[in-house]
């Protein structure tokens, strides 16, 4: 055996002597002969889904340890046992590594553990933030890993979008039982939030308090790369234009959709200016643009009263935001977010925001997923739409001109 550029060349049973003689092969044995890391080697053989070493090189290791002799491992003792039989493939869209997204994903996880399996997870970072190219190709590649390993079923919670990647979940579908979360995929089971109604309860709740000029905002990483520089936030001329600038976000094109069917049933419409975009590398940041863009605006006879914010991180930076500029909430302004993260209950004032039911969306999708394996699920596809609420709390108010003296 030779090892040339941190190539390792398996091939022989007589490799194992690289180790001291009567003395077991080890990782580092196994990190010597491949030019990787210990650490490597160790995250390679457990299947670690954080293990972002290429597939050469995770072939590689595999190979050499197999070589060498190393067997303590029971991933190499056993692999048909473990992959064909006890493996459950998850794709998990992972929300700003927040404590809703690790609840979620322990939900995701419970089920089938209880059950025997053992779940193999591939969470996908925000790049860029809401979707977008970036992740479309990340969730290929997740795609790809997972199908290495044979599960028996797998939960997908990522996105639609491209060829590619309509190519792998076509192939899935076709081989093993499947689930999606907020992805409707002809021929399988689906539970997904109805976000758009979610959007345009908070609207409605909005209109209600009496607030008919109001601020939307999202956000999203800088189109070039960034480097940590913020853009001016986007101005839309036309409706259209905001739109458009949704088109790569799904999620946060729903709420679009759900906003503008809330003021069409007020029978009010959407002005564009109303609709603000920024693109930072931070929430925090992204929050910063976005309030110095509506103060810009308040000395103007149609400024916003109320802020809806597209999810609740980039919320509570514009809560913060706005206290630094010495203005309050709800007082000057009222504030509402999305999703009902943890730290929305913890700010100061309390946000006002839309639940989605982070317990009941998981764990009804592993559930169809058990079932569906074992063959207890119905014939026919099952699609599962959850209800999102308001939650009020102390961001939001009626605008200045209508409270009572």
């Amino acid at each position: 055996m030779s090892r040339r550029s941190g190539r390792c060349t398996a091939g022989s049973r007589s490799a194992a002597a690289s180790s001291p003689a009567g003395k077991p092969v080890t990782m580092q044995d196994i990190a010597r002969e491949c030019g990787v890391s210990k650490s490597t080697v160790s995250l390679v053989l457990a299947r670690n889904p954080h293990c972002y070493a290429s597939e050469q090189t995770q072939r590689r290791i595999i190979r050499a340890a197999r070589s060498l002799g190393y067997v303590s491992a029971q991933l190499l003792r056993e692999p048909q046992r473990l992959y064909n039989t006890r493996f459950v493939g998850m794709v998990i869209r992972t929300l700003s590594g927040n404590l809703l997204a690790r609840r979620q994903e322990q939900r995701a996880i419970d089920i089938p553990a209880v059950h025997g399996y053992r779940p193999v997870i591939r969470s996908l970072a925000r790049a860029p933030r809401g979707g977008g190219l970036d992740a479309t190709r990340e969730l290929v590649d997740a795609m790809r890993f997972l199908h290495s390993l044979r599960p028996k079923g797998l939960l997908y919670a990522g996105r639609l979008g491209g060829d590619a990647l309509a190519a792998e979940l076509a192939d899935a579908r076709g081989r093993l039982p499947m689930v999606s979360l907020d992805a409707k995929l002809e021929g399988c089971d689906c539970v997904e939030v109805d976000r758009a109604l979610g959007a345009k309860k908070a609207v409605e709740y909005l209109l209600k308090l009496g607030h008919e000029r109001i601020a939307f905002i999202w956000s999203s990483r800088p189109t070039g790369g960034g480097g940590g520089k913020a853009e001016r936030p986007s101005v839309f001329r036309t409706m259209d234009d905001v739109e458009n600038s949704l088109a790569l976000y799904d999620m946060l094109a729903l709420r679009l959709s759900g906003v503008m069917e809330a003021f069409r049933s007020a029978g009010l419409s959407a002005e564009p200016e109303s609709f603000i975009h920024c693109r930072a590398e931070t929430a925090f940041a992204a929050g910063e643009i976005a309030v110095d863009e509506i103060l810009r605006r308040l000395g103007r006879r149609s400024h916003p009263t109320a802020i809806f914010a597209f999810d609740d991180e980039l919320a509570i930076a514009a809560l913060w935001a706005i206290s630094e500029r010495g203005l309050c909430v709800p007082r000057d302004i009222s504030l509402m977010g999305f999703h009902d993260y943890p730290e929305a209950a913890d700010v100061k004032p309390a946000l006002t925001t839309v639940r989605l039911d982070a317990a009941t969306i998981p764990a009804t999708a592993a559930r169809y997923l058990i079932e569906r394996m074992h063959g207890k699920a119905p014939q026919a596809p099952r699609c599962t739409r959850i209800s999102p609420k308001v939650i009020v709390r102390q961001s939001t108010a009626p605008p200045r001109a209508k409270r009572r003296p």
